[in-house]
């Protein structure tokens, strides 16, 4: 059997309908494969091998997914963590209410999770300097492939699932080990700095400019744990909390010749019933 050639597409929804719409009116099986960055169609009957991508990654994407991939099987002593999503934290913030700053101070890591690779000595220093020249989009696609999940849906003559499974990749240690890392070196500041701590998302801190000597602090911790890190002062910094306990943050960053938006939205805070009752749901999966 002549394998079918694989075609590739931007993702977008009206797209993936199209064609699933197409087969459906073909009556004819099919599969449909979803991850967080793709969407397959796979119809033999038709001859369809169809990949929707959110983005076409390069070529040194993949040659630096396949040097770490080398360096975790080849290169390190170390076995892969055993850290869970559970462990980790993303984003954090000391927003109580409605407020508005100008000229806050950003502290953003450069190649956060490469660097926690290379620190603790799950690859090579060529290999880092390699991620280093590629885009910080692919960079993390890079790590982030370790921690690939793909749910698998096959659709019958009649157009209704006939069976579905989910496939997570065997290496999804080291990525969470790396989100854990960097979540705990913003935590370690945040800590440090007390009030003059705003928030901090993924890699990128944020902290009140007052002349406190917080940035200072913060300067050296990032510097002491082997990072390298971007500063920026920031215009524009306004926070709005909802009835809800939802916070929505919207600020400036200033370039050359613009100025770019970001708009940051964090969930409301967990009430005391929903974390005594997620600890107590653990008790019955733990046992």
């Amino acid at each position: 059997m002549i394998k079918t050639k694989k075609d590739k597409f931007l993702q977008s929804f009206e797209n993936v309908k199209l064609y699933k719409d197409l087969i459906r009116i073909a009556k004819v099986p099919y599969k449909m494969i979803l991850s967080n960055y793709t969407t397959e169609l796979i119809c033999p009957y038709l001859n369809l091998d169809l990949m929707f991508c959110n983005s076409f990654q390069s070529q040194k994407m993949f040659m630096g997914f396949n040097m770490i991939k080398r360096d975790l099987l080849k290169w390190s002593a170390n076995e892969q963590p055993l850290t869970t999503y559970e462990d980790v934290i993303f984003f954090e913030n000391n927003i109580k209410e409605s407020l508005q700053y100008k000229d806050i101070i950003n502290l953003d890591l450069n190649s956060a999770y490469a660097t926690v690779l290379l620190n603790d000595y799950f690859i090579e220093k060529k290999t880092y300097s390699f991620l280093q020249t590629i885009p910080k989009i692919d960079r993390l696609a890079c790590v982030g492939m370790f921690a690939s999940k793909k749910t698998l849906y096959e659709f019958g003559e009649d157009g209704n699932v006939a069976n579905w499974e989910v496939k997570e990749a065997n290496t999804s240690g080291y990525f969470i080990h790396c989100i854990k890392k960097v979540g705990d070196l913003m935590t370690e500041i945040k800590n440090a700095i007390g009030d003059d701590f705003l928030m901090f998302w993924v890699d990128g801190i944020y902290i009140k400019n007052n002349g406190s000597p917080s940035v200072k602090i913060a300067r050296k911790i990032i510097e002491d744990h082997r990072y390298n890190y971007k500063e920026k002062i920031l215009p524009t910094f306004k926070t709005f909390k909802s009835e809800k306990n939802k916070i929505k943050v919207i600020l400036g960053e200033e370039y050359s010749d613009h100025c770019k938006i970001k708009e940051f939205n964090y969930p409301a805070p967990p009430t005391e019933f929903q974390k005594d009752f997620t600890k107590y749901l653990k008790t019955f999966i733990n046992n």
